[in-house]
């Protein structure tokens, strides 16, 4: 059905209405006769103004309105809570999409209708338009930094801007400043004399607009100013060299520097000059172990002098001990012996403190195992040790850490030899048939000490002993063949050193029996 078809139905209808009774023509809503429809320009910032339509019914006809936010084809639209006035004022938020209206109407009798208009045109963006032109703010002294503000625009949000400086002469003629194109610019010594402005571009969806602000003043000679501070490099260790880097500096030139290194707590602060550190390089000392340094740079130039001062470095480390000669035992490798250890030679941070570790080893100086409780300087040997190796491990500790050290491995230890102190004793009659018994007497040396036997029977005059066969226990039970002779045991001594033989004094003559 058209437009126009729609619009006669909407007059039978009317003129039914109207021969119907009061009664019943009281009860029928407004009739919609035409849509409401959308007017105005359809650009942020602009009206739209709603056309109510028109409508058949019991009048008078009261309003009300609702604006709906739909996408480019008119569809998917979401209503718009407070815009429900007759004119609606467009917002970046509309650019790209298009509105609608719904009208409502109610009549007399309190009854009500609503139609909906057809969609806008797509709201197109705002073109840029200068408010309030651009301004510098800063020093026109060489070296300082100026800074220029967006000014102000109209136009559909959001924008973006782009900057470029320009130096302009006597007469007015401007240039641009190549590279200056950001919201600041340090003055440079090419443009003392000649007055400074900044063109600032305006851009969003409309385009692009551009403003220039007003010319500063005549840039003119200034004192150094720092643009970046000045920094120490190097390794932070005692010892090292650090070098100081003057930082960057603007200004008239040209500019000389000075520098005084400063020494401060590890927590940071308290710092003090280091009395003729004045070079740009400086040699960290044992003076500043777990201090933190920095170095004032003073910058001169025709202008005046102006100083900064680095961040703190972390605080100074110690160097880490370091062996050159290894360290060594001396004593003599002998069971009972005191054996003491020298540390060898260290470089590194002073004082240099030291420990040790005692190790036994097997004998070709392998499989070293630590000693327990052996940490002293020195070691007593003891029999278990014999026949083994030593070694022992230095460890240095400074302010920077530990590092240790293993001296070669010792020789075999040895034990000492048995040595006998009281000689071995017979007891027992002297008669045939009779159990001698022979003491091992008394002996020193490497323990453990063992034992063996040898008796041995001698002449009448206890000279020409000879050994008695099989007679190698401590005990021997005389026989008649050992009438009339002698005895005496040979008892020896043997340990971890070797062996040692001591013989019993002779016994008296055999007797028979009677």
């Amino acid at each position: 059905m058209t437009r126009g078809s729609m619009g006669a139905c909407a007059v039978l209808l009317l003129c039914a209405a109207a021969l119907l009774g009061a009664g019943e023509a009281a009860a029928a809503a407004p009739l919609n006769a035409t849509a409401p429809s959308i007017g105005g320009s359809a650009v942020d910032g602009k009206h739209l103004k709603a056309a109510r339509g028109t409508w058949g019914g019991a009048k008078p006809f009261a309003y009300a309105y609702q604006w709906s936010r739909c996408d480019a084809s008119g569809n998917a639209c979401a209503e718009l809570p407070t815009a429900t006035k007759p004119s609606y004022k467009l917002t970046d938020q509309d650019v790209g999409r298009t509105l609608r209206v719904a009208v409502t109407v109610t009549d007399a009798a309190a009854s009500s209708a609503s139609s909906t208009s057809a969609p806008s045109a797509v709201v197109q963006p705002a073109a840029l338009s200068k408010r309030k032109r651009p301004s510098i703010t800063g020093s026109t002294k060489d070296g300082q930094l100026l800074t220029v503000g967006t000014g102000t625009w109209k136009g559909t949000q959001p924008q973006s801007f782009a900057y470029q400086w320009q130096a302009c002469t006597k007469s007015g003629a401007c240039s641009d400043i190549e590279g200056a194109t950001g919201s600041s610019y340090r003055v440079a010594s090419a443009q003392i004399g000649r007055k400074l402005r900044a063109i600032v571009t305006a851009t969003n969806a409309a385009g692009e607009a551009s403003a220039a602000s007003k010319t500063s003043k005549p840039a003119t000679a200034g004192p150094p100013v720092s643009v970046s501070a000045p920094a120490i490099e190097g390794s932070l260790q005692e010892g090292q060299t650090l070098s100081a880097n003057p930082g960057g500096w603007a200004g008239t030139g040209p500019i000389s520097y000075a520098f005084q290194w400063l020494r401060c707590s590890a927590a940071g602060g308290g710092c003090a000059e280091i009395p003729g550190a004045t070079g740009s390089t400086y040699t960290a000392e044992g003076a500043d172990l777990a201090s933190n340094l920095a170095v004032v740079v003073t910058a001169s130039g025709p202008q005046g002098s102006v100083a900064a001062t680095s961040p703190e470095t972390q605080p100074i480390l110690g160097i880490l001990p370091t062996s050159s000669v290894l360290p060594s035992i001396s004593g003599v490798l002998q069971d009972g012996q005191l054996l003491s250890v020298a540390t060898g030679a260290w470089s590194g941070t002073q004082p240099i403190a030291y420990a040790f570790q005692w190790q036994l080893c097997n004998a070709l100086g392998q499989a070293c195992e630590s000693i327990e409780g052996a940490t002293g300087s020195s070691l007593k040997l003891d029999p278990s040790e014999i026949g083994r190796t030593l070694a022992v491990v230095v460890t240095a500790t400074n302010s920077a850490g530990s590092a240790s050290a293993t001296s070669p491995v010792s020789g075999l230890i040895a034990g000492i030899l048995p040595a006998n102190t009281a000689p071995p004793a017979i007891s027992g009659v002297l008669k045939t048939g009779q159990l001698l018994s022979v003491t091992n007497g008394t002996w020193s040396g490497s323990a453990p000490i063992s034992y063996a036997y040898q008796w041995q029977l001698c002449n009448a005059l206890g000279g020409g002993c000879a050994d008695i066969s099989k007679a190698t226990e401590p005990g021997f039970k005389l026989s008649l063949t050992d009438v009339g002779l002698t005895l005496r045991a040979i008892v020896t001594a043997t340990n971890g050193a070797g062996s040692v033989s001591q013989a019993s004094p002779v016994t008296g003559l055999i007797a028979g029996l009677l």
